[in-house]
């Protein structure tokens, strides 16, 4: 997204390579969806995740799998007792998911900015059909 900080990224699909398809049990590739994720987290650079929790319920260990190596964390997905947790639900993304990266020195750098610049009139909406004054 515009400050280079967020990205919008597509599932994996089974078939054909698909966009903005809702991700279900017959299409998901959950193995694939699930390496990325699990890549894109222990690279350490990644501050939350949102997905559908539609989707998160399928990219959890399910009941009877066996241990493989794509295999998700439980602690990275929110929860009642993990409200800060990596992978959070945001309505909206059943169709691919938002990656919000971290950057300690643009942060740091977009603070310091703050400091230099003047303080901005604030913003005054104008309807259609009402009166400027």
């Amino acid at each position: 997204h515009q400050a280079g900080l967020d990205a919008d990224v597509g599932y994996f699909y089974v078939g054909p390579p698909l966009w903005y398809q809702r991700a279900t049990a017959k299409n998901l590739d959950v193995p694939r969806t699930r390496l990325v994720l699990k890549t894109l987290i222990e690279g350490g650079n990644v501050e939350m995740i949102f997905i559908d929790r539609s989707v998160q319920n399928l990219l959890r260990r399910q009941p009877n799998e066996p241990t493989s190596d794509d295999l998700l964390d439980e602690t990275w997905f929110e929860g009642p007792l993990r409200r800060e947790a990596i992978i959070r639900h945001a309505w909206g993304h059943a169709t691919h998911f938002h990656v919000r990266f971290k950057d300690p020195d643009a942060t740091a750098l977009g603070e310091r900015l703050v400091q230099l610049l003047p303080a901005a009139p604030p913003l005054r909406r104008v309807f259609p059909g009402t009166a400027k004054r």
